[in-house]
């Protein structure tokens, strides 16, 4: 469990590094979330496409897709049952992206070894797809209307990201291996520049009344939703495919314990919309999965 956090604390200290940077220098993230956005997020899921096993892409990335999917029907629930107030794009985007290879790389290492990393970049395939086009859709929509939204997705590089990275993999095309030590600079970069975002876009500690329970029951809810659809299409593979390992069925257990992905807060930063809200959740989102998944590797390892 050490060497989760080992891993995880470093990156999560630009959170504070973020806020007090905010407050003594007045730093923008105007320059940040363009670079993030434009030229290292891209090639950081290019390679990370690159690095999943090709034997399970499809199966392992269609589940985690259809599990990022599923979860905007507990969006919709939450809405209309515990908060009628709530915008419904800021809820389907925090229910369905998942953040997992900086949160979900530690504790597969922790579980199976490096070997498994490879399973973990299909499980990222299917929700980076997700989460980077039509997440990045609903963050738009709390502020631009349907057309606007459409075309700031078609401006983003996200859907020629994946049209890139799958006609890399039709061609059987590797990760040279000289590049490999920038390309992990590089996710370390995007990870840590996602948590300064996240710091940059809270204006203060102290959070309107209510904040923490209302994001509370989110994350609950969230969790127990994620948890049932989970099991729901792990238990479909079983009964009609049954081509997953176990350990890769495990994998596929522990997104539930994934936290909400950063990437919501640096879409927010880029678009002006919604900053300190998407960052707050994800905030309490990391917290929250800072106690619980390092546990369940813990339990799970043995």
């Amino acid at each position: 469990m050490l060497e989760v956090y080992k891993h995880i604390l470093p990156i999560i200290a630009f959170i504070p590094i973020g806020f007090l940077a905010r407050k003594w220098l007045n730093i923008s993230t105007d320059y940040i979330s363009k670079i993030l956005i434009y030229l290292l997020l891209p090639v950081v899921v290019i390679a990370n496409i690159l690095e999943a096993d090709v034997n399970k892409l499809f199966i392992i990335a269609s589940i985690s897709f259809l599990i990022a999917l599923a979860m905007i029907i507990p969006a919709w629930l939450f809405k209309k049952y515990v908060d009628k107030d709530a915008n419904i794009h800021y809820l389907k985007s925090t229910f369905t992206f998942f953040n997992v290879v900086f949160f979900g790389s530690p504790l597969i290492i922790a579980i199976f070894g490096k070997e498994a990393m490879s399973s973990l970049f299909c499980v990222y395939l299917g929700t980076a797809l997700y989460g980077n086009v039509i997440a990045y859709f609903d963050v738009s929509r709390t502020k631009l209307s349907v057309r606007e939204a459409l075309f700031s997705v078609l401006k983003s590089p996200y859907i020629y990201t994946f049209i890139a990275a799958f006609s890399l993999l039709a061609f059987s095309v590797e990760v040279p291996d000289a590049l490999t030590g920038a390309l992990d600079v590089a996710g370390w970069i995007v990870s840590a520049g996602g948590m300064l975002i996240v710091g940059l876009s809270i204006k203060s500690i102290k959070v309107p009344k209510g904040t923490f329970v209302g994001i509370g029951k989110l994350l609950a809810a969230r969790a127990a939703a994620a948890a049932v659809i989970t099991a729901l299409f792990i238990f479909m593979e079983y009964l009609f495919l049954d081509q997953l390992e176990e350990k890769d069925r495990i994998l596929l257990a522990l997104m539930p314990l994934l936290p909400i992905s950063s990437n919501l807060s640096l879409f927010a930063a880029f678009l002006k919309t919604e900053e300190e809200r998407f960052s707050v959740t994800v905030v309490l989102s990391i917290a929250a999965s800072l106690v619980v998944a390092p546990l369940s590797a813990l339990f799970i390892g043995g």
